[in-house]
């Protein structure tokens, strides 16, 4: 879903026009194929110190980030930023919050209903680009939900800013696990079934109800075994 809207950044001489590209799971789209930010600016500034300080300003970090349900630390580009929010109290609500945060007052398209989010907005600055990536976790999930949905939504991030050989590299047979998965929404699935089983749960003792869509429900089973049997606690 896309919102426009013009916001003053706090720099003298800068004025910003937000477009503003959500990405929710499912999906298998990359963060560059959506609309962009333009800046249009009155005075010469260096454009990553720029998209750094707005993004930073807006509670995001960039630099080593920690996937702690992964047990994965990366290091972001200078173009790319992070935020997470666990103890979400409503996904959707705060998902709003977020777009009202920079300037859109159409409300998320997608009811969100489910126990967390993961989003980028992309941004143009004087021919450079930014990502900065928003992940949500639901407030008062059990132990084992909130694992699954942290680590789904981590994987949502590491498929963004294509970073997923760590994970891949994991199995016993990468070659043949990637083989196996090929969407943005695979990939989420399975970092949820890795970081439960990283925390020492029993995948077998483990499920997930899709009532409304039996075929997404028996992918998600395969992932469990494949996970199951391809991956190392």
């Amino acid at each position: 879903m896309n919102g426009r809207t013009s916001a003053a950044a706090g720099m003298t001489g800068l004025f910003i026009i937000l477009i503003f590209h959500t990405v929710g799971p499912p999906s298998t789209g990359s963060p560059a194929s959506g609309p962009k930010s333009r800046f249009a600016v009155q005075e010469r500034m260096d454009p990553f110190r720029t998209m750094r300080e707005f993004f930073l300003e807006k509670g995001f970090r960039t630099g080593e980030v920690a996937l702690p349900e992964l047990n994965l630390r990366i290091s972001l580009a200078r173009n790319r930023f992070f935020r997470r929010e666990d103890e979400v109290d409503d996904v959707y609500a705060r998902i709003n919050e977020i777009r009202r945060l920079f300037g859109m007052r159409t409300p998320y398209a997608d009811a969100a209903a489910g126990s967390g989010w993961c989003g980028v907005l992309s941004a143009e600055f004087d021919g450079r680009e930014a990502f900065a990536y928003v992940v949500l976790v639901k407030r008062g999930l059990n132990e084992s939900s909130r694992i699954y949905t942290a680590g789904h939504e981590s994987g949502h991030f590491l498929w963004y800013i294509d970073e997923t050989k760590g994970i891949f590299e994991r199995s016993r047979k990468p070659e043949f696990v990637i083989s196996r998965i090929r969407t943005n929404d695979d990939f989420a699935v399975m970092c949820g079934w890795i970081a439960l089983k990283a925390a020492g749960y029993s995948l077998k003792d483990c499920m997930i109800i899709q009532n409304r869509d039996r075929k997404k429900e028996n992918d998600i089973e395969k992932i469990r075994s494949l996970v199951d049997e391809y991956f190392r606690p």
